[in-house]
């Protein structure tokens, strides 16, 4: 693909990007799967055009989020958390072992989860909730985390089978 339509579909992917995250402004409920799906297209478009356009879309799409969209939360998830690991995954599954991908994954996803939380506890969630629920959610986090990765690697299967050899 040239260079010339790697840039059209980044350029595309980052209006479907700013579009899910100002969605996901307007429905605060369904803010962490509309963040979710802003990664998927992140993880499209490295599929299609590789990590340097990705890249860019990526800082393009967290600055047009911060400029146009009025709640900043799902802009910071997208920024600091969703954004980031379509290239965690991508770098991590090159890796020829499947227990070091795994658990450089959840290392690092479980790392930007600590720094969103600790920077941004108030602006998120307008309280601190107890150690109980902090250890619950954790949990839950992670379980939710591995399931959403096997939905990436299989929607991204599915993705090069039937939709990438029309686009090419």
């Amino acid at each position: 693909m040239s260079n010339t339509k790697k840039l059209a579909v980044c350029s595309i992917l980052l209006a479907g990007v700013v579009l899910t995250l100002y969605l996901a402004s307007a429905f605060p409920v369904m803010s962490l799967t509309l963040a979710a799906i802003a990664s998927i297209i992140t993880y499209v478009s490295l599929v299609e055009c590789g990590v340097v356009y990705s890249a860019i879309l990526f800082v393009a799409a967290g600055a047009m989020g911060f400029l146009v969209i009025p709640d900043k939360s799902c802009v910071i998830m997208y920024t600091f958390l969703f954004g980031a690991y379509p290239f965690i995954k991508h770098f991590s599954e090159k890796v020829k072992y499947k227990v070091i991908s795994w658990s450089v994954k959840i290392l690092c996803v479980n790392a930007l989860l600590f720094f969103l939380y600790f920077a941004f506890r108030t602006v998120l969630l307008g309280f601190v909730p107890g150690d109980f629920i902090l250890i619950f959610a954790y949990l839950i986090f992670n379980f939710v985390f591995i399931v959403f990765d096997i939905c990436i690697t299989r929607l991204t299967a599915f993705y090069v089978w039937r939709i990438h050899r029309h686009i090419v």
